[in-house]
């Protein structure tokens, strides 16, 4: 009951929750949990699960994550975001009834490159794989049907998320 009166005393104004956002610019789209008032300022919320603690090597993905969603909602709004916060309740088998919640502040707009660059090895992969089925059999309608999709998606820009959020193609 602790952790919920901690939250309410941080939460303010709740502006957005489980909105759907994209970026043109970066190509990606995903759908934020929570915008709100945090301690008096725009932040970008995310609640995760998990079970066990996460390592400051493991919790770059989930900020680049709130990076995202924080550059989404600056180009769909013109509301800049800079704060992100991560509640994580880490639990397991023994402990279930006491999870250790962990929480996490920081500027998104920090972790910046570190989406770009892992946009772009998405991108890479994700070409690469395309070439691989190409090359592997041609004439497979299922492989040729795969690589009109994407096409038609390319040159209509229609959203294909695969995760939460993932570059657009």
């Amino acid at each position: 009951m602790q952790y919920f009166a901690f939250i309410d005393n941080k939460i303010g104004r709740i502006i957005a929750q489980e909105v759907a956002l994209y970026s043109d610019k970066l190509k990606i789209a995903g759908r934020v949990d929570l915008v709100a008032q945090w301690d008096g300022e725009y932040s970008i919320i995310d609640f995760k699960t998990s079970k066990k603690v996460k390592t400051n090597e493991q919790e770059i993905p989930y900020k680049q994550q709130i990076c995202a969603y924080a550059v989404c909602f600056e180009e769909m709004y013109g509301i800049k975001i800079n704060n992100g916060i991560i509640l994580m309740s880490a639990y397991n088998a023994s402990d279930m009834l006491a999870p250790r919640t962990n929480m996490w502040q920081f500027d998104p707009f920090c972790y910046l490159d570190d989406l770009q660059d892992t946009i772009d090895k998405y991108k890479q992969h994700r070409m690469k794989r395309q070439a691989e089925k190409l090359t592997t059999n041609p004439t497979n309608p299922w492989v040729l049907a795969d690589l009109a999709l994407i096409h038609i998606c390319r040159c209509r820009r229609i959203e294909r998320c695969r995760s939460r959020w993932s570059p657009y193609h």
